[in-house]
This record gives structure tokens, sequence and C-alpha cells, in this order.
């Protein structure tokens, strides 16, 4: 019953203000691909690709492109959202369909938005590199690789959904990535979800930015050292901000240099928080040692009782 309310309210906007809502559709070597698009009243500085949750009966892609105008309205963002039934889409075809929706826009202007399901369209855009939002993504594998300068927002807003295992894969992918939990009673419509998203976005942007600012390189570094003096068996944590990511080293030393403790670990890009257990430490004085790629860090680390 609730699907159907839901339901109808969406139709019902959608036939009130259906007139913002275009269908279209573009071929490429003899493949059609159906979309509906949105073109805001304020101009266009981007174009959005809109994913829909094909799992949810709910959803077609013309009600996902009306649904997404507020988004359009405020980033001043083409909202492209393709039909499922389309052909498939990868790499070289997302390029072509670009230049053939915008000459003024870029690749690095491609964002996307992606509702549960909707996530198994996302490997063309992540492979060259684009940026967006995946919200309540069901648990899939991407296979593609990722370009390096990709920055993804994940909100988790259906327990049981795919978000940490796809941020996994993504820290691995070398993608850059900000996670936000959020669970409510719908995987879109959760409380303030408008202001999550546009918080997500606004971080994704000032990411690609830094980025972007040849001048100022974007590099590795402690945010917040860990404490010098710590009582035996607390937890010893430090904050650190990777600009690579891969497979980092922590050890911690004795006072002859030797290593009585050591750990390997996959460390993503962005901000991260290592934690070394310290009850089987004795009472001494420690020097913590984390490297990795580009990044080179050495603490010095107090035991007593």
């Amino acid at each position: 019953m609730k699907n159907l309310i839901f339901a109808l309210f969406i139709s019902s906007c959608f036939s009130s203000f259906g007139q913002s809502v275009t269908k279209s559709f573009w071929t490429y070597k003899g493949e059609r691909f159906e979309y509906a698009q949105y073109i805001p009243s304020t101009g266009v500085n981007e174009i959005l690709f809109g994913f829909y949750d094909t799992s949810n009966p709910t959803w077609k892609y013309e009600t996902w492109a009306q649904e997404l105008s507020w988004l359009a309205e405020h980033r001043k963002a083409m909202i492209i959202a393709p039909e499922k039934g389309s052909a498939s889409l990868d790499s070289t075809k997302l390029v072509h369909w670009v230049k053939a929706l915008s000459d003024s826009v870029g690749m690095k202007q491609v964002k996307f938005i992606c509702l549960g399901a909707g996530v198994e369209n996302m490997a063309p855009l992540l492979q060259n590199g684009c940026d967006g939002v995946i919200i309540a993504p069901y648990d899939t594998v991407i296979s593609e690789s990722v370009g390096n300068d990709a920055v993804v927002g994940i909100i988790d807003s259906r327990e049981g959904d795919g978000a940490r295992s796809l941020a996994r894969r993504l820290d691995r992918m070398g993608a850059w990535k900000f996670y936000k939990m959020t669970i409510g009673d719908d995987p879109y419509y959760f409380d303030e979800h408008q202001q999550v998203i546009l918080t997500l976005f606004a971080k994704i942007d000032s990411m690609s930015s830094q980025m972007a600012n040849a001048s100022s390189p974007i590099v590795s570094k402690v945010i917040t050292p860990g404490a010098e003096v710590l009582r035996q068996g607390k937890p010893y944590e430090m904050e650190l901000f990777l600009a690579q990511h891969g497979l980092y080293t922590m050890q911690v030393l004795d006072l002859s240099a030797k290593v009585v403790w050591s750990k390997k670990v996959y460390l993503g890009k962005g901000r991260r928080k290592v934690e070394i257990a310290t009850k089987n430490l004795d009472w001494g004085v420690y020097k913590v040692v984390v490297d990795g790629p580009e990044f080179l860090t050495k603490q010095k680390l107090m035991i007593r009782g």
C-alpha cells in the first residue's frame, strides 16, 4: 500500500510538472539509448547522469529525472536519466554521448547520482574519472578501473545494502571517497535527504578543486598525532590524510630499534584512522612508525601503568 501511494504521488508530480522533462534518444553505431532529460532554468554548467533503482517498480527513468530537478536547479546541471532497456553503456560510448549533448562540457564536468540497483551502470563513469553520489547501492562488482581523480560520495541509507562492500572496493581501486550513514524508512526519502546529498556534493566539489590546483598538490600528512603517553591497554590512535591508496606498514620499535609489534593494512585515500593495541606492550618508551606509498611518519610513545 505504501509503495502504491508513493507511485501515485510520483505520477501526480510528473503529470503536473512533466513539461519540464523531455524524452529523447541518442544513437551510436546503430545502438539506441533512450533517456529522460531535464534542463534547469538556471543554465547548464555540468551534465548529471541519473541512474534510477531498477529493482523498485515505483521508479521510472522519467520520474527519476523529474525528482532530480531540485538538484539540477541547484547545481545548474542538465539531468540525463537513461532508460533501463537502452543499449549497454561503456567508456567509449559515454565520451561520444557527452560530446553529442554539449561541446562545451568536458568529462570532469560530468557527474552522476544513482540509487539502489542503478549502481550497476557506474563503471564507465568511474573509469572516466567522473564524480558523483551513490545512494543505498546493491552489492555489485565494479570490474572496470577507476580514474585516479574520481571522487565518490556513498550514502548508506538501507539496512543490509552493499554500501560498505562497495566502499572497500572503491578504496582498493583508488577512488576518493566520502561515506555517510543515514538509515530511514525509505532509501531515498530519508530525513533531510536533499541537504545530505548537497553536503556530499559540496565535499566532492571541494576535493575535486583541490586536485585541480597544480600550485598546491595534495600530499599525505598526519592530521592528529597519537598520544605521547598512554596507560597500558589503552589503544594508540592516529588520524592521517592519505593522498595514495595502498599497503601501509605499522610498526612499534623499542629503544634498541627492535620491532616488537608490526601489522600491514590496506588503506584508501582520504582521512584514515589507524589504531594500535597496547595491552601486550611493556611499560617503556617506543617509536611508532607508519610507512606507505609516498608517506612516512615516526611518533614517540611512552607506555605506563
